[in-house]
């Protein structure tokens, strides 16, 4: 799986023209098959005729020795905001914008702390997201919220990469509060910034967006907070998959439980 995911980086970069690309299942007739395929999005599908050489996308691909074939199928992508964000209520008209008359309850002040709830850095008062899950940092064996480094880090981009003008931005003693902080700034504090994975710019690549932070055990439940704010589904402590259980997610099919911000 992680060849093909390298792979599809690289096919990416060579149609300009595609909306996106995925490893999926074949559509037929509207039916989607149970053919794995390498799937790429376009605006309009257009005969063979109207394609340049350059834009003619191959049948298939041979990866690691198996053959995979090609789906294209034609999507309509569409910039969604809410109404109460603009004037033009065309963008994202009832019932969909309905969640926005009402605070949703995992924007609220929630303890014992769950993940699933909404986050804020208070250094950069208009980054927020969402506390991913509750877990154990093994290098201390602490509790910690588990996040995404673009959420909490002002200054996550790696050393290497960062030019020598730019201005930067200490992320040591980084509070991060749940939710979204308000006056006095600390009345919501939850921890700080712990540790993060930084990011590196191409043609580098990127395997993961985290962070942790600390929690304290007076916001910790261990009867409340292993469960995900909002799921009911969810009758026991979650562990962090394997790399054979991601890979295999096509054969075993799973069901997959979100819960967060929006």
């Amino acid at each position: 799986m992680k060849n093909i995911t390298n792979q599809l980086r690289k096919i990416y970069f060579e149609f300009p023209n595609i909306s996106g690309i995925f490893y999926g299942y074949k559509i037929k007739k509207n039916n989607v098959t149970t053919q794995p395929s390498i799937v790429f999005l376009v605006n309009k599908k257009k005969p063979l005729s109207e394609l340049t050489e350059s834009e003619v996308i191959p049948l298939n691909y041979v990866i690691d020795g198996e053959n995979i074939l090609t789906d294209v199928v034609e999507v309509r992508i569409s910039l969604l905001q809410s109404v109460q964000a603009t004037s033009n209520s065309t963008f994202c008209p009832p019932p969909w914008n309905s969640w926005t008359a009402s605070t949703p309850a995992n924007q609220n002040f929630i303890r014992p702390i769950q993940g699933g709830t909404k986050i804020n850095m208070q250094k950069f008062g208009n980054s927020y997201g969402t506390i991913g899950l509750v877990c154990v940092d093994n290098d201390t064996n602490s509790l910690v919220g588990l996040t995404n480094s673009h959420v909490i880090c002002g200054e996550s981009v790696n050393t290497i990469n960062k030019c020598p003008n730019w201005v930067f931005f200490s992320n040591v003693n980084n509070v991060v509060s749940q939710p979204v902080a308000s006056n006095p700034l600390n009345v919501n504090q939850i921890g700080i910034l712990k540790k993060y994975s930084p990011f590196d710019f191409l043609p580098k690549k990127n395997f993961t967006d985290a962070a942790v932070f600390t929690i304290p055990e007076s916001a910790f439940d261990p009867n409340v907070s292993w469960k995900p704010f909002g799921l009911t589904g969810i009758t026991d402590y979650i562990t962090i998959a394997s790399t054979s259980e991601i890979d295999n997610l096509f054969i075993t099919k799973p069901k997959l439980y979100s819960t967060g911000i929006s």
